[in-house]
């Protein structure tokens, strides 16, 4: 029997482009990167993972897809060097459910073949150049 209950795709707040007017705003600009970053974190994780992203965002799903929103979280923190509260506004989320997906794959990476997995998955974003300003 198939469930009645739907999840929604991720949706984080700010997560849209504004209009001008907000994107003058730098609290606005900020949340807006912050969101982009996490959504690249989620392409990447769900790239490597084989996860559609429309799989990786609900909180619900396969372990495969919650292992993939797990390393997305983390490499949002870690590799983009951001603070768990920043995380936790872009991913849509609570701040402890952030640090609990930190020290889950921080644990996971005792192993090393997930160790070189994730290193490679940090390089590959600190290798991203930071956004340019407008062309417009």
């Amino acid at each position: 029997m198939k469930s009645q209950h739907q999840t929604k795709p991720f949706a984080a707040p700010m997560a849209r482009k504004p209009s001008t007017d907000f994107a003058r705003n730098p609290e606005i600009e900020i949340l807006l990167r912050d969101g982009a970053k996490a959504r690249l974190a989620c392409e990447v994780a769900g790239f490597t993972l084989s996860i559609k992203e429309d799989l990786l965002m609900p909180t619900r799903g396969s372990p495969n897809a919650a292992l993939a929103r797990q390393i997305a979280m983390y490499l949002t923190h870690v590799g983009f060097g951001m603070s768990l509260h920043r995380v936790a506004n872009a991913f849509g989320r609570d701040r402890s459910t952030i640090a609990h997906a930190c020290h889950l794959i921080e644990d996971k990476r005792d192993d090393r073949a997930f160790d070189d997995f994730i290193e490679a998955l940090e390089t590959a974003l600190s290798n991203v150049p930071e956004p340019v300003a407008s062309m417009n």
